[in-house]
């Protein structure tokens, strides 16, 4: 019960959201042995998400990480394949990364298959695959993978990999926006509003920019048709 209302007060689930109230809660669900609160009670200390009154600490956070990590938890398993990939409170070790990362994905989490195929594909910690780069992110796809279908989107719309093609590019980002991905919908506006693999659409362009965070009247969908960077993205 603590550990949900934790969870409820960082993302503001039926109640104001506090990210100190979280941090707190999480420490007490922690104190009880609950895996999950250790994992997030140590990422919030590690990037000191509990707001300026709350404790920062590094070392502490990466403890409760690993900690969680190797009590089996899958999503700080990969949280910890994160860290040693970019060095990240730990010494940069991206073979350790990528075993992380692939034990995630034998037990069929999303997000461990998506960086298994990120790896193959960028050769982080292992030689690079295109092939199997493509059936791991196939496969983080069918597991409801958001960043896969964005990571297929930008294989196509810049043909590595697979033979360039913007309509299944499109395709892909739309998957990816409809599944929350923020980038995606960004990429999925881009695409409406030049006419790129879908029919030209400043109606649905305007939409999917405002999904992606982008201020309703910060732009002038004609002018800034080609160079949607000059967006204005809302605060």
């Amino acid at each position: 019960a603590i550990f949900k209302l934790a969870v409820a007060h960082e993302y503001g689930y039926g109640v104001k959201q506090s990210s100190r109230a979280a941090f707190e809660l999480y420490k007490n669900a922690s104190k009880c042995g609950h895996v999950a609160a250790v994992f997030n009670y140590g990422r919030m200390l590690l990037h000191g998400l509990g707001g300026p009154e709350t404790e920062h600490n590094v070392e502490k956070g990466v403890h409760n990480i690993r900690y969680a990590a190797e009590s089996g938890y899958i999503p700080a398993g990969v949280a910890l394949g994160q860290l040693y990939e970019h060095g990240d409170g730990v010494d940069k070790n991206e073979y350790t990364a990528f075993e992380w990362y692939q034990t995630a994905a034998q037990e069929d989490y999303p997000d461990g298959a998506y960086h298994v195929g990120r790896a193959y594909k960028n050769g982080i910690g292992v030689q690079r695959d295109p092939e199997k780069a493509i059936k791991m992110l196939q496969r983080a796809m069918r597991l409801g993978s958001a960043d896969s279908h964005f990571e297929f989107g930008v294989m196509f719309r810049d043909g590595v990999f697979v033979e360039r093609n913007i309509y299944q590019a499109a395709k892909r980002f739309k998957s990816a926006a409809e599944l929350g991905h923020t980038a995606a919908q960004y990429n999925l506006g881009l695409c409406y509003m030049n006419g790129k693999g879908v029919k030209q659409d400043n109606s649905e362009a305007l939409y999917w920019f405002i999904k992606a965070g982008y201020k309703p009247g910060a732009f002038d969908l004609e002018k800034a048709k080609g160079n949607g960077q000059q967006l204005e993205q809302a605060k």
